[in-house]
């Protein structure tokens, strides 16, 4: 890691962006979820787990909200001294690596840190500020190249494109 001169900080990248990626779910999605959360829970009833029907009843309110309501904007700033995201500054000491993966469309920012909480920060990138960004951060960081997909991955993957949850 470069040592920098106690000059001040310097801002290498500033952007704004949402929470996180915000996909409209349409009605259809959700006669689709309900349908399903359903019949799960007419068999998890069959076996009197009703604590279990609850969980999932919770998690499909969840899915709705995070589908229905517009995630808010937050600034990000790359600078000489860390990560700037939602108001928190990670100092370069506390960031162990990055990279990006792209998410209905967007590309989003992952980087690995070595506290406990939290283990990773998401950021997600606008269409014009992933290339500087990536070139800002790979000044301080390793940049990790994805991961190998696995067959897991894929079935999850699948499972996801043909149900439409």
């Amino acid at each position: 890691m470069p040592e920098e001169k106690p000059e001040g900080i310097k801002t290498l990248v500033t952007w704004k962006s949402p929470l996180r990626v915000f996909k409209k779910r349409d009605q259809r999605h959700f006669t689709n979820l309900i349908l399903v959360v359903f019949l799960i829970s007419l068999v998890l009833i069959f076996f009197k787990e009703f604590l279990l029907v609850g969980v999932i009843l919770a998690l499909v309110f969840v899915a709705y909200v995070n589908s229905s309501v517009e995630p808010p904007e937050f600034e990000h700033k790359i600078t000489t001294q860390g990560l700037t995201s939602g108001g928190h500054t990670y100092a370069w000491g506390e960031l162990s690596n990055f990279w990006l993966v792209q998410k209905d469309g967007r590309a989003v920012l992952n980087i690995d840190t070595k506290v406990r909480f939290p283990g990773r920060v998401f950021a997600v990138l606008n269409d014009d500020s992933a290339a500087e960004v990536q070139q800002a951060l790979s000044k301080y960081l390793p940049f990790r190249e994805e991961l190998k997909v696995t067959w897991l991955d894929r079935l999850t993957d699948w499972f996801s494109q043909k149900l439409q949850l």
